[in-house]
């Protein structure tokens, strides 16, 4: 017999048995459900659906970074108690002049501390702070970062299955929609920055076009028919919102919203102190409701009225509880892959991997007998552990994933070849039984083997941790495919043998070349 213990065998028999379960246990649940979303999904260029790529505002993003670096100057400068005058914002820097010059000492540390790579120069009273391009790239690049979990948010509250969202460049987010043909209602959600901010009101003001004094501004609604003359200091800010979600006043949708401990506080406050005044909601330099404040609030949760739908109040909920985006997003590009489409692609894929399947199948019984009809049913099982270990992982296949089943094909019969044609250099220049020929064999070519597998393996390791998109799709599988047919080689193909030819008293010629 050949040298391969029962534990072995068991093993074998228990990942075959688990991973025809697993494989089965999908493929009937995708036939007899249509809301079952688990196992192995199709990728966009399978299933259909939208491709979507979300371009950053640039120069909003400046502005803003550059704003952000003023209110950290002044902050700095007033907590020090530094005199300061003439302090000028220009397009990539800012400005001042220190009253009292002597002033400067450890001021240069301080300001570096917003950002290491911002150019402070001080020259006698004059103080300059530039931003470099450099600066604005990384600091865009991570406010994308930052984008990406916000849009993974808001997809994931749509109930959306498996998007892919990946960052392009530094200022571009690539964003893929499985079964989402209409992308208009997905672009809204994605676009909108959703910058959530609660201001009072002076409800006496009467709005004329023109720009309030006393810290106070004209912002109009979302119906662009009326205008409120708000604080432009917000009173709380949306980041102290922890929840959000569509609810129902009198039968009409409004939002319910919670705040952190923090916002709870000052949202208590606010109402104690301005009772029978008005507070403004305001997302996006628009006002979308502007309650009367009856009486305090406490607790930290309130409701946000307005004219909405259920269909606008549940949007406006998605937005609120996944966030504001830290940079503006923009649409500038969309592509929607029909099923038809998907559905070709499939096809095209099948029949590839069926015809590669049937040469080698051909190959294989032509040139080793019944060596090679082990190898073939090796191969098929090999083909059941790679769709297995898909599924469990909850994987998304697409058509350069299907190039990697694929390519396992090819590979899986490899190491099977070099163990046969090791047997038969064995047989011309050794003696002993069969069994010891055959265990020999696979013994003395495993190194070969592991080598070549592991090679590979490295690349489609590189190929995951650098690629994005279809490159990683494809990097999976071929990964998940060579482990696939390391294990039916050692452990696969040795059981068959062992099963269907060593307990037969055949001659090589029987089952192998002469």
């Amino acid at each position: 017999m050949l040298d391969f213990p029962p534990w072995k065998s068991l093993l074998s028999i228990v990942i075959i048995v688990a991973s025809l379960f697993v494989v089965g246990y999908d493929f009937y649940n995708k036939q007899v459900s249509s809301t079952y979303k688990g196992g192995l999904k199709l990728g966009l260029d399978l299933q259909g659906g939208s491709y979507l790529v979300l371009e950053a505002d640039e120069e909003v993003f400046k502005t803003d970074y550059l704003n952000s670096v003023v209110q950290y100057t002044k902050a700095t400068l007033t907590e020090d108690n530094i005199t300061f005058n003439d302090f000028v914002n220009y397009t990539d820097s800012v400005s001042f002049k220190l009253i009292n010059p002597a002033q400067y000492n450890g001021l240069h540390t301080k300001l570096m501390n917003f950002n290491r790579n911002l150019v402070v120069n001080i020259s006698n009273s004059l103080v300059t702070i530039k931003v470099t391009k450099d600066t604005y790239k990384a600091q865009l690049s991570s406010a994308i970062e930052n984008s990406m979990e916000v849009v993974r948010k808001r997809i994931d509250q749509t109930g959306t299955n498996e998007p892919s969202i990946r960052q392009e460049g530094y200022k571009r987010i690539i964003v893929e929609l499985p079964g989402v043909d209409d992308p208009a209602e997905m672009k809204r959600i994605l676009g909108t920055t959703a910058r959530l901010t609660f201001h009072l009101v002076d409800a006496n003001a009467t709005f004329n076009g023109t720009a309030l004094q006393n810290g106070y501004k004209y912002v109009r609604a979302t119906d662009s028919n009326t205008a409120y003359a708000i604080k432009i200091e917000p009173e709380i800010y949306g980041q102290n919102l922890v929840s959000a979600s569509l609810a129902f006043q009198q039968n009409t949708p409004v939002v319910s919203f919670t705040f952190d401990r923090v916002g709870g506080v000052k949202f208590a406050n606010i109402t104690k102190n301005n009772v029978g005044n008005f507070l403004a909601v305001v997302m996006d330099n628009k006002v979308i409701s502007a309650p009367r404040i009856n009486s305090e609030i406490t607790g930290g949760s309130g409701i946000i009225t307005g004219s909405f739908t259920v269909a606008e109040a549940q949007e406006l909920a998605i937005l609120l509880q996944a966030g504001s985006l830290p940079v503006p997003l923009a649409v500038v590009e969309e592509r929607t892959v029909g099923p038809t489409l998907g559905q070709t692609s499939i096809n095209a894929g099948l029949i590839s991997a069926l015809i590669g399947y049937i040469l080698v199948f051909v190959y294989m019984v032509v040139f080793y007998r019944k060596l090679g009809l082990v190898a073939n049913i090796a191969l098929i099982v090999n083909t059941g552990f790679i769709l297995a270990a898909l599924d469990l992982i909850g994987a998304t296949l697409t058509l350069p994933g299907i190039a990697g089943i694929i390519l396992t094909i090819g590979m899986a019969v490899d190491a099977n070849i070099l163990v046969y044609e090791r047997f038969g250099q064995e047989l011309k220049n050794s003696k002993g039984s069969f069994a010891l020929l055959i265990s020999n064999s696979f013994n003395r070519v495993f190194i070969t083997i592991l080598d070549s597998n592991l090679t590979t393996l490295f690349t489609a390791l590189f190929l995951f941790g650098f690629g994005s998109g279809a490159i990683r799709g494809f990097a999976v599988t071929l990964i998940i495919g060579l482990l696939a047919s390391m294990f039916s080689l050692m452990f696969v193909s040795r059981l068959l043998i062992n099963i269907f030819l060593l307990n037969k008293k055949s001659r090589y010629k029987q089952i192998g070349r002469a």
